[in-house]
């Protein structure tokens, strides 16, 4: 390599490590306008926020000043808002999952979702998303919505029914060689249980976790806290389709209250729900 490329690699490299630091500082500088009157008005509110914060960030792994500013001042600052929420829920339930297999859910949970994943048709699902996919990167479609059912052109009658712990469903599917940027869920009061409706034999088709790798074709189902860092991939010449279900967590004593913020979510969110999926195309 010449010297003048050599200068060009550096001069780009020192432009683009600027940038990113000119939006970093924008970025602390909108925040401390925001959290500097907090502060003032309301000292032990804003210091509960970044304590929770604190707390809730940490439970990311690696932890590192890139994840830091995802967190704190990108992609996870609705989930840093919701921290005071989702660790009340976290301490309700008494658990702080991140990665679970189907018998570490309660019982009666297992049998629902399996019953429930009994009853599917993959092919025909698959079938049904391939009309409306066309030339779309990423396509979502609900049927329920935080236990509420959503009209849809397609007619599958198990997914309306009444379910005891499934509270969403939906199905999102990933053309050929897209995948999702980092990104974090805002809301721990579900986990998240994907089903890969077709797994390919393919390494590059999987979903990553705090930098721990799923494989769709050594288990279709996968289910986790999404609130964590995450990261879905398809790097394969095929459109991968997962069903996406989002089911209550479960408390000994706090049920009622769980299932009470739920049901706001649902009444609050249920016209906009497209704010957490804005890069996705809604099919209906």
């Amino acid at each position: 390599m010449d010297t003048a490329t050599t200068n060009e690699l550096e001069t780009s490299t020192a432009r683009s490590i600027g940038k990113q630091l000119q939006r970093i500082i924008k970025k602390v500088l909108i925040l401390a306008i925001v959290f500097i009157p907090f502060f003032y008005f309301a000292p032990i509110v804003a210091g509960v926020f970044v304590a929770c914060g604190l707390i809730d960030f940490s439970r990311n792994t690696p932890l590192s000043w890139s994840l830091a500013n995802k967190y704190f001042l990108s992609r996870g600052i609705l989930t840093w808002i919701l921290s005071p929420v989702n660790l009340l829920v976290d301490a309700m339930t008494l658990t702080w999952p991140r990665i679970l297999k189907l018998k570490d859910l309660p019982k009666p949970c297992q049998k629902e979702l399996k019953d429930f994943f009994s009853t599917i048709d993959n092919d025909q699902l698959i079938q049904m998303l391939q009309t409306k996919m066309d030339n779309k990167e990423r396509g979502m479609i609900f049927f329920k919505w935080y236990g509420k059912n959503i009209d849809t052109a397609f007619d599958v009658p198990q997914f309306h029914q009444k379910y005891r712990y499934i509270r969403t469903i939906g199905i999102s599917a990933f053309n050929k060689h897209c995948s999702t940027t980092r990104h974090f869920g805002p809301l721990r009061l579900t986990l998240r249980v994907l089903y890969n409706l077709r797994p390919v034999k393919d390494d590059g088709v999987y979903i990553e976790v705090c930098n721990e790798k799923h494989y769709w074709y050594n288990n279709p189902m996968f289910i986790f806290d999404d609130t964590h860092i995450h990261q879905s991939f398809n790097e394969c010449d095929q459109i991968r389709y997962c069903m996406f279900i989002d089911i209550k967590r479960s408390s000994m004593i706090f049920n009622p209250i769980i299932a009470l913020l739920i049901k706001i979510v649902q009444i609050v969110m249920i016209k906009s729900n497209h704010v957490f999926y804005k890069k996705w195309k809604t099919i209906r």
